[in-house]
């Protein structure tokens, strides 16, 4: 890389401070790596970010181990080193990384004359500064480099507390997706609405709930999730609202709704569009008066919670054909965010594909696989109905089949049956010439097979009701 120095402006330390307050926890400065060459860059680097509040470690290279260094660094500024070669300076980045997997890289530097240094780093680096950068430019981007670190530190720490559980792959670093979507999950965690969160199955809705939470001024109160799809309607209301001892034979004690238990907190409503309209309207009444009246009492309580709601499906046409609540939906959508599908981002999928392959090798504390070209142009060239989720399923079977620790072209297999765009499953098999009989049937039996034979289920998902899905399965010879 040129090792020419960064020219910086003047600029006063308190019209830094001002211009761009930097965010503590705990007290603790965010602390920023400086690593360049030039001893004059670094001294101008130190000047203006101790100025605007930050914490500066200083290295001349990245040639050496870090073991000694404990500092939870949140930024990389990587400018010109004295490496001998790409290769070397790409392998020490790779080894700050993954010494301090939450810091996001700024990588200083001519995009011109480093062609071949930026297409190695691609997925490496968070963002790129031009060496004729100023303050202004450097503080705001580390600023936002500072916020991107805390949210994956909180991404990682969610993971953890729910057991492994937790999706690994929807939002990976470096990506347009993720950067654009930090800075509304910053915005919106700050401001104590309710949201809507929109997109198909599969592109991270409850992540991003999480995300939210976690970002907002209730993050040490409950974060409830509830799935409204996962059971039967007449269950939901006492769910929600809890219910009394005196409201069913078999109910002992007095039982708190998940609204109560998520006092001071959350409630996520995943599949919102599944709440029957009297529930709607019930909640509607909560979004109004605050209060919670659980099923068999008079008494009602006041509960203080953020609702945050996701679907995957119009809530606007719902509305229109009357099977939404028009006043609950203007209720929740006082925040909207929608969740772009994978087949509209296809120039993450590189990204994309890094990022789970290291997630799961460290996971499992293995050795790094590799992607053969062949199978990289596989997994481009798909649409991903299934979204991140089926990316990162079918990596991970790629992965149990692989030999060498090297995925081939053969060790991926796409699903047969997965969502497609409008949330209706299809195998991708033709209709041509093809009976409404055969196909009713044929649609019947897919999506009894990726609910797993739910047939409740199974009759949402078609847009029919139960008793008829039995009469359809009976005249298909399905029963």
């Amino acid at each position: 890389m040129n090792s020419a120095g960064p020219k910086l402006d003047a600029m006063t330390s308190d019209s830094l401070g001002s211009a761009f307050p930097v965010e503590r926890k705990a007290n603790q400065p965010c602390c920023v790596l400086a690593v360049d060459s030039e001893p004059y860059t670094r001294d101008s680097l130190e000047h203006h970010l101790c100025a605007a509040g930050y914490r500066v470690l200083r290295m001349a290279d990245a040639a050496h181990t870090f073991t000694e260094m404990q500092d939870d660094v949140q930024v990389i500024l990587w400018g010109p080193t004295q490496a001998t070669s790409t290769h070397d300076e790409l392998a020490s980045l790779r080894r700050i990384g993954e010494q301090f997997p939450n810091a996001q890289v700024i990588v200083i530097g001519d995009e011109a004359s480093d062609q071949e240094m930026l297409t190695e780093l691609d997925g490496l680096a968070w963002e790129y500064l031009g060496q004729s950068f100023n303050s202004a430019q450097l503080l705001s981007m580390v600023a936002r480099a500072a916020r991107y670190s805390a949210l994956s530190r909180d991404y990682r720490e969610l993971r953890e507390a729910v057991g492994g559980s937790f999706p690994i792959s929807e939002f990976a670093p470096c990506t347009a997706t993720y950067k654009q979507l930090s800075d509304r999950i910053f915005a919106i965690g700050n401001l104590d609405l309710n949201l809507l969160v929109t997109g198909e199955r599969g592109t991270g809705k409850s992540t991003v709930a999480r995300m939210i939470h976690q970002q907002s001024s209730r993050a040490k109160a409950p974060f409830i999730y509830v799935n409204c799809a996962s059971m039967p309607h007449e269950l939901l209301e006492v769910e929600l609202f809890g219910c009394s001892r005196d409201a069913f034979l078999d109910t002992v004690n007095d039982r708190p709704g998940k609204l109560e238990i998520a006092d001071g907190g959350t409630l996520f409503l995943d599949e919102i569009n599944e709440l029957p309209l009297a529930l709607q309207r019930k909640l509607l009444g909560f979004f109004e008066s605050g209060l919670v009246q659980r099923v068999g009492c008079n008494q009602r309580r006041h509960v203080d919670v953020r609702i945050i709601a996701a679907t995957h499906q119009d809530l606007r046409q719902h509305c229109q054909t009357n099977r939404f609540d028009e006043n609950l939906y203007c209720r929740l959508n006082s925040i909207s965010l929608h969740l772009p599908p994978l087949r509209e981002r296809h120039d993450e999928i590189p990204s994309l594909v890094r990022h789970i392959l290291e997630q799961v090798t460290r996971s499992r504390r293995g050795q790094f696989i590799e992607l053969s070209a062949d199978a990289f142009v596989l997994l481009e060239s798909y649409s991903w109905p299934g979204n991140i989720r089926e990316l990162e399923t079918t990596l991970e079977h790629a992965l149990a089949r692989c030999r060498d620790n090297v995925i081939q072209r053969e060790d991926i297999q796409f699903s047969e049956i997965s969502s497609s765009p409008g949330g209706q499953v299809s195998n991708g098999r033709s209709l041509a010439r093809r009976t409404l009989a055969d196909i009713e049937k044929q649609a019947i039996l897919d999506t009894l097979e990726a609910l797993n034979g739910n047939k409740a289920k199974t009759a949402r998902e078609l847009g029919i009701s139960e008793k008829s899905i039995y009469n359809k399965m009976r005249r298909h010879g399905l029963m």
